[in-house]
């Protein structure tokens, strides 16, 4: 299936899209053309937070000079960002860039129960898409909590993150760290109890999530069938929007008459929604994902997360080096 071709033109994005209801943009117009520094990155990505409790970095990519400022095309005056993906390396530390960047603070709440992420990115010419084997590489999303990645487990009350990937042959994927992932408590229900090839199953023991191209089926597993796979392609300016919907909470509080102090305990209802557009055509549409099993836990950030993996050479590092690049994120709370 062919979208229409994105062309990015010398429009100020960010002046076009102001609304109350923008709590974030940045479109790298006033970036200059060169290497991104950590004072650019500093700029636009206000209240960066370290990528984790033992690792105090924030700038992954940028400080290794992975990152850069280049023009859209000769003729258009338009800024993007441009990301290396060094030959024979994989992983977030050799390849691409990561940072996240709370959301609360720029609207001076503690988290959001609901918001839409958009932004477009663009694979180089020659990107290799061809060789079997590769896993693929992340893109950007939302989470809250902890930044939950790497095989770290998401337990209802820690955090969540929900970004995109691109798989095998450039198949789209959702990528979401999620307390209903295999192996959890409820698997070992579910499954048994519906089957081993009932959606119920499926759907929740997977962090990976098929792009649909078709419209009667939106919520697909990693196994999902060819015929439903969208596939990214080189050279085009793809249009991503993302929209996350907080689960709602079952107050379970503790009998006050039962217990000598009163303790609030809650149960996350599989009601929370991540939903997919790719040049404004929904191509994944989830309403059954449990994110959390407590209030406090919401949407809080944005990560920029790109690079290869997996975890082996032969499943990630790719012969030549590779460029992918990105414009116009703008996060909504409509």
């Amino acid at each position: 299936m062919l979208f229409p071709r994105l062309v990015l033109g010398e429009t100020d994005f960010c002046g076009q899209n102001k609304s109350d209801q923008v709590i974030f943009c940045n479109d790298f117009q006033d970036d200059p053309i060169g290497l991104y520094t950590s004072e650019n990155l500093i700029k636009d990505w206000p209240n960066l937070q370290t990528l984790s409790d033992k690792i105090n970095y924030s700038s992954l990519g940028v400080t290794q000079q992975r990152v850069k400022i280049s023009k859209f095309s000769k003729i258009h005056k338009n800024k993007v960002l441009e990301v290396l993906y060094p030959k024979n390396q994989f992983g977030p530390w050799l390849t691409g860039a990561t940072w996240n960047m709370q959301l609360s603070k720029l609207d001076q709440k503690k988290s959001f129960e609901q918001l839409t992420l958009e932004y477009k990115v663009k694979f180089k010419k020659g990107f290799l898409y061809t060789r079997d084997g590769l896993f693929g590489g992340k893109l950007p999303g939302l989470m809250g909590g902890e930044t939950i990645s790497g095989g770290a487990t998401a337990n209802g009350r820690n955090g969540w993150t929900a970004r995109l990937m691109w798989g095998q042959r450039g198949r789209g994927l959702g990528y979401v760290y999620y307390p209903d992932m295999k192996d959890d408590k409820y698997n070992k229900q579910a499954c048994p109890r519906h089957g081993q090839a009932s959606e119920d199953c499926v759907i929740y023991r997977n962090k990976y999530f098929t792009f649909d191209k078709k419209s009667d089926r939106k919520c697909l597993s990693e196994w999902a069938a060819y015929p439903y796979e969208f596939r990214f392609r080189t050279e085009h300016f793809y249009k991503i929007k993302q929209f996350i919907k907080m689960n709602s909470l079952l107050d379970v509080t503790a009998d006050i008459a039962k217990h000598d102090s009163l303790q609030e305990t809650f149960q996350g209802n599989r009601d929370g929604e991540l939903k997919i557009w790719v040049d404004d055509k929904l191509l994944l549409d989830c309403t059954n994902i449990r994110f959390r099993d407590v209030p406090e836990l919401a949407i809080d950030s944005l990560i920029f997360s790109t690079f290869f993996g997996g975890n082996t050479p032969e499943s990630s590092a790719h012969p030549h080096d590779e460029t992918i690049y990105f414009d116009d994120f703008i996060v909504k709370t409509e």
